[in-house]
């Protein structure tokens, strides 16, 4: 099984895939919600969400070899997978969804749009769970010396 670092390591690469193939592809997004457009895309984030992943691979590297502090596996995996879901999640929603309604028109466009920004709001506050989680875990192996 990889290590918690390698995992973050390939979750940064595949965001970074996913915004240069969403960028050659669709380009802008809009969502116009009462005379108000709401421009978003996957290419746009996907390389801000590819950083953090290698911060945090190198965070889960250097952390050990620099301070001694290691977290347990448990919670570093909870912290990937939270973290993994909900960005890729918020990445990969809009050309899914895009690509469900041109296939049936069954939802209202405001309706889709609004479904989509839920969604993404959601995705959002779980991956800056899993971070508090980190820093949380990170804080206790610091003070009380035990792995989480």
């Amino acid at each position: 099984m990889l290590s918690v670092r390698k995992l973050f390591a390939v979750a940064a690469i595949l965001a970074l895939v996913v915004g240069f193939v969403r960028w050659s592809q669709n380009g802008f997004y809009t969502i116009t919600i009462k005379n108000r457009a709401y421009g978003l895309g996957s290419e746009y984030w996907a390389f801000p969400i590819a950083a953090i992943f290698a911060v945090l691979a190198a965070a889960y590297y250097w952390l050990p070899i620099l301070i001694s502090l290691d977290l347990g596996h448990s919670v570093s995996l909870l912290h990937f997978w939270l973290s993994a879901i909900s960005a890729f999640a918020f990445l990969l929603l809009l050309p899914v969804w895009n690509g469900f309604t041109r296939l049936t028109n069954a939802m209202a466009e405001e309706r889709g749009a609004v479904a989509i920004l839920v969604i993404m709001v959601i995705s959002t506050l779980l991956f800056l769970l899993a971070q508090v989680i980190f820093v949380v875990a990170c804080v206790w192996r610091v003070f009380y010396g035990r792995k989480v």
